[in-house]
């Protein structure tokens, strides 16, 4: 049966409605997570989509990319970066880094349904949306910044999404530790000094250098104060 004129007049609204949505959501997600960036005096360092290509820059892509390709927040990290040198002062050898990601899941629709691995495309195999939920995977690297491929591998993130899962072993063994929060846990300024403690308190674990902004061993350093006269 063909659709009629009110039909498509009701979807596009829809459409309509949805983007100015999205368009909210993920200024939340920007802004809580520069909030989160600053109390860890940490520099952005850029992100990148990890379940799709980049969203296709001026006179670049193919009318046959997925359309995923420019919804790039199904699945994107977030990088920041304290560098040899960094403006901190933080004490890093040449060529260290140490390095934080936040990767925001969306939907793990995808990742819930193993039959749907082998298409991204076929959105009605992807686990319901009732069923789904939506997540943020937060990762220390305590070795030199790398892309670990292993850690977007659907097996993976399938085992980090999976209630009160522990931190696999075989990320720990890369010397990248972590923890997988809702996407709810950045909506609110409580809830996201919440997670900045549990950052720096992972970090003290591993003997990784993050901490809140003022609170650097060598930040909390005062010189002596002279004698009065």
């Amino acid at each position: 049966m063909t659709p009629s004129n009110a039909e498509y007049s009701s979807l596009l609204s829809d459409v309509r409605q949805s983007y100015r949505l999205l368009h909210d959501y993920q200024r939340l997600i920007l802004d809580s997570l520069k909030y989160i960036g600053n109390q860890l005096n940490m520099p952005y360092r850029g992100g990148s989509s990890r379940f799709s290509k980049e969203q296709p820059g001026k006179g670049k892509g193919e009318l046959g990319n997925y359309g995923w390709d420019w919804l790039g927040m199904y699945a994107y990290e977030f990088r920041f970066e304290y560098r040899h040198g960094n403006r901190r002062g933080i004490p890093l050898d040449k060529g260290q880094s140490v390095t934080l990601t936040a990767t925001v899941f969306s939907d793990t629709g995808y990742y819930q349904n193993e039959e749907t691995h082998q298409n991204k495309q076929i959105v009605d195999g992807f686990a319901s949306t009732a069923s789904s939920s939506s997540k943020v995977v937060f990762c220390l690297f305590a070795e030199p910044s790398r892309h670990l491929s292993t850690l977007y591998e659907p097996k993976t993130i399938r085992a980090l999404i999976a209630p009160n899962a522990p931190w696999p072993s075989s990320l720990a063994e890369e010397s990248v530790f972590g923890f997988c929060r809702e996407v709810s846990d950045l909506f609110t300024q409580d809830s996201a000094d919440r997670l900045v403690d549990e950052l720096v308190n992972l970090a003290s674990h591993h003997n990784i250098p993050i901490y809140r902004t003022g609170q650097a061993p060598h930040e909390r350093e005062q010189p002596d104060s002279e004698p009065s006269s």
